[in-house]
């Protein structure tokens, strides 16, 4: 697939070439690229319609990566090219296993408060995420406060967006069914699900892949 993708356009329409360096995840089509001026950026290739508008309005406001540009070709995969986040960037479901900062005075809040303020965001936005769980918040050590979202491959306008029909089930409680509208509310339930187990450090030992 970087194959047939040598470039993408910006929200501006300006293209900008890709030089494909490596597959950084062996669940998702996730690649390492260079743009034209060198800076490394992440290709994520999806087959399901993405989320663009929900990423953008949390790109906006520094709580999910950069979106730099998206790129579609006919009836193939959609490529979505945003900022890489790169070690010490953690997953939150990490984050809480191996970092001692879990640990620290304030960082539970300080993580916390981010992540009202993220929901906040959406329900004002009228938008959901629809996986809002531990290995979908990016969290880098010693700067806790600024955790980011990401993967809205579910994500869209509340109502209109449905979980999909395979779904990973095994150890999540999902705040609605399989194929059902993901409603206002659902992000909040889950987080509140997934915060609780945080705090306890009970998840199951492989949580997240659809």
């Amino acid at each position: 697939m970087p194959r047939v993708f040598p470039s993408f356009r910006d929200a501006e329409g300006i293209e900008h070439t890709l030089t494909f360096q490596e597959r950084v995840s062996k669940n998702l089509l996730l690649f390492k690229a260079l743009d034209e001026q060198s800076q490394e950026v992440c290709a994520k290739f999806v087959y399901r319609p993405y989320g663009e508008e929900v990423h953008r309005l949390l790109s906006h406001e520094g709580m999910a990566p950069k979106l730099l540009g998206v790129s579609r070709i006919g009836d193939g995969p959609t490529m979505i090219v945003m900022e890489m986040l790169n070690d010490p960037w953690q997953t939150l479901y990490t984050f809480v296993q191996i970092n001692s900062r879990w640990r620290v005075d304030g960082v539970q809040a300080a993580i916390h408060k981010r992540l009202e303020d993220i929901l906040a965001k959406l329900n004002a936005g009228g938008v959901v995420h629809g996986d809002f769980r531990a290995n979908n918040v990016m969290v880098k050590p010693g700067e806790e406060e600024l955790a980011v979202l990401i993967d809205f491959d579910w994500a869209g306008k509340a109502g209109e967006v449905h979980y999909p029909l395979d779904r990973n089930h095994i150890g999540i409680q999902w705040p609605g069914q399989a194929g059902s509208a993901i409603s206002v509310g659902d992000d909040r339930s889950t987080f509140k699900i997934q915060w609780a187990k945080l705090v306890t450090q009970q998840f199951f030992i492989a949580p997240f892949y659809v």
